[in-house]
């Protein structure tokens, strides 16, 4: 399966329409409801200046169910609750670390564009909490980076529960965030099919390390 050229506007677009929860309401300035396809036509709309194109070497071929590549190893991966796939992925030599989302036989996204010094571009946080009286003990867990337009965080927030609602619990899934308004969406992942996890990150120095929630 080749992976194709898509600008990370266009492809935030395509998944606000068939991937994404919102997970705030949209108004605008007299607190009226904005609907979901003028948000993704105003995406649509930005300039070219602010479109950031992701590119791969064309010859590469990635597993159509895994996204990820005969040389690489999979960090952390899930299925969301629309049918496709997220991947982050390093190289078996450990020579960069990419992320890809998409379908089995389409790849929307490969980021970054390029293959080299890759790990700088991407920031793990994480926040952890021991569980006590009334609050349930938790590890959060996130890796993000940054494009022209929005900012998409990578989340696994695991819950160990509280007196009240003793049931541990693990939630994975994808944050977008709209660098200019703010707003957020999300797609959720499915906890069941995940592998991998974005702990290894906080002790394996490959990428930027930071205390806190994001």
């Amino acid at each position: 399966m080749k992976i194709k050229v898509l600008f990370l506007s266009a492809f935030v677009a395509s998944i606000l329409m068939f991937g994404c929860n919102d997970s705030t309401t949209n108004t605008d300035e007299n607190n009226n409801e904005i609907k979901q396809d003028s948000i993704i036509d105003n995406t649509k709309n930005e300039s070219t200046e602010q479109k950031q194109e992701i590119k791969t070497t064309e010859n590469e071929s990635v597993d159509s169910k895994t996204l990820s590549l005969s040389t690489e190893k999979i960090v952390f991966s899930f299925k969301t609750d629309k049918g496709k796939t997220m991947c982050l992925a390093m190289e078996k030599g450990g020579k960069y670390l990419v992320y890809r989302f998409g379908q089995a036989g389409k790849v929307e996204l490969q980021y970054p564009e390029e293959l080299t010094n890759t790990f700088e571009k991407f920031t793990y946080n994480y926040y952890m909490r021991g569980g006590g009286a009334g609050n349930a003990g938790v590890d959060l867990n996130y890796v993000s980076f940054t494009g022209d337009t929005h900012k998409i965080i990578i989340f696994e927030e695991y819950s160990a529960g509280d007196p009240d609602n003793p049931k541990e619990s693990t939630s994975v899934g994808i944050r977008i965030i709209n660098l200019k308004t703010n707003k957020e969406n999300k797609i959720q992942g499915l906890e069941k099919s995940k592998q991998g996890s974005l702990v290894d990150f906080r002790d394996n120095g490959l990428i930027k390390v930071v205390e806190g929630e994001i």
